[in-house]
């Protein structure tokens, strides 16, 4: 994870707008790419759920929007997606 976040400059937060995740990023809410941003550093719900004082259920409930966006099943796609390019493919 530590290439991910490192290689991947569109991860934060500063420069989400000029990289990749300018395709999805409209359609999340600041909260959803919040969410987004941690399930990519490799946090499960628990932890997001601590890190943004939320309970489990509601972060559950934003990765279920955040997979439909993204177009992935669960937390290992989007995972898999990611490392394998810049997950876009197929989101429009």
């Amino acid at each position: 994870m530590h290439v991910l976040s490192t290689e991947a400059t569109w991860l934060h937060r500063a420069s989400m707008e000029e990289g990749p995740l300018l395709q999805v990023a409209p359609k999340l809410s600041p909260r959803l790419r919040d969410v987004l941003l941690y399930l990519l550093q490799g946090n499960g719900r628990k932890e997001i759920a601590s890190k943004l004082n939320l309970s489990t259920n509601t972060v559950h409930g934003y990765m279920k929007e955040i997979y439909a966006v993204m177009e992935v099943g669960s937390h290992a796609e989007l995972l898999a997606r990611y490392l394998a390019g810049n997950g876009m493919d197929g989101v429009g």
